[in-house]
Parts: C-alpha cells; structure tokens; sequence
C-alpha cells in the first residue's frame, strides 16, 4: 500500500525540495544524501532547524497531515541525494486508522522537535562564538576529517548568522 503511493526523486546539491510556497510534498524519507531543513527570514537570512541523514524521516515539510499546524519550512538537499515521498493523503489516512503508525510518528515528532528546540535554545543562550566552534567540532565528527570544505555563507545559513560575521569571528 506504502510502497505503491511513493515515488523517488532525485535532487542535486544544493537545490531546493520543499518551500513555504509548495503545495504538501508528502512525507519525505531520505533514501541516500543529506538535506537541511530551515526558516528563511523576509531579508534573505536563514537558519537550519535540523539535519536528515540517511533513513531519516522529515515530518518538518509534512506540517499538511496536522490540523491547525502552520509553519513556514524549507527543505532543500545539501548532497546530490535520493529522497523517497511518500503520498500525504494515503499517509495520514493510514495515521487515522492505525494506532502504531500513529506512534511510530509521535515518537519521530518528539525527535525532531526535541532536535528544534536544542537549535533554540543555542541561538537564545549561546554566544556565536560558543556557537560557531560546536558547529566546526560537529562539522569534523560529521565528515570523518580534519580537513573539509565549507563556506561561510553556509555556516552563516546554519547558524542563523550572515556571513560577514561568521568571517569576521573566523579571522
């Protein structure tokens, strides 16, 4: 039944899955790649709310299953990457009628909000600097290096910053 109302696509990196401005996408599973879901202000900044990896399921841009849910979300692909959507309709009807799907989403649901209000709580509380050395620890445990490439915009993007300041913290 799942497997018949899903389809895979295939994104290249850096393009964008989900906007505010898409109708429901469904429920997106990553099969292969990495994504980044995020808000964008009206001025062009941004900040990610989370990282998907592979097997990881993004309810953020299925807010169209919940009644009463608004939210202005982006996803877009960090990687070249596979993503597996799942049909919206069929999924929540499969949520109204079986009490282990609908577990199975309150316990991902916890996850991710749990995921959200750590990022919160550091843009609150935690200086950029503080900030900005997580991010390049995580950053070195994520790629397996001492050494990987990056941009300031993109962690400027992650971290809710611009990039000037994120060069100018860096120098």
């Amino acid at each position: 039944m799942i497997y018949n109302a899903s389809h895979i696509k295939q994104y290249k990196a850096g393009e964008l899955i989900y906007s505010k401005y898409n109708t429901c996408t469904g429920l997106v599973l990553v099969a292969q790649g990495e994504l980044r879901s995020f808000m964008s202000s009206l001025s062009g900044k941004e900040i990610t709310l989370s990282k998907l990896f592979e097997n990881d399921l993004c309810i953020l841009s299925s807010s169209c299953f919940y009644q009463n849910l608004s939210y202005d979300i982006n996803l877009q692909s960090i990687d070249n990457s596979s993503i597996i959507i799942i049909d919206g309709k069929l999924f929540k009807d499969l949520l109204d009628k079986n009490i282990y799907a609908q577990k199975f989403m309150l316990e991902i649901t916890q996850s991710k909000l749990s995921e959200v209000m750590e990022v919160l709580e550091k843009v609150v509380f935690f200086s950029l600097e503080y900030r900005l050395s997580e991010h390049l620890i995580d950053q070195y445990y994520l790629k397996n290096a001492l050494k990987f490439k990056v941009t300031h915009e993109a962690i400027a993007n992650d971290l809710g910053s611009s990039r000037e300041v994120i060069s100018r913290v860096l120098t």
